[in-house]
């Protein structure tokens, strides 16, 4: 359960959606012609 306690601590310390931004920013998850749901 150490495991599952630290991915919790992870997510809640926002740096999860910190990384997700700096990907957007990066247009990582951006494809031709398609709609971004990241949005």
């Amino acid at each position: 359960m150490l495991l599952n306690r630290l991915f919790h601590d992870f997510i809640l310390s926002g740096a999860v959606h910190e990384a997700l931004q700096k990907l957007r920013v990066a247009g990582a998850f951006e494809k031709e012609g398609e709609m971004n749901v990241f949005v």
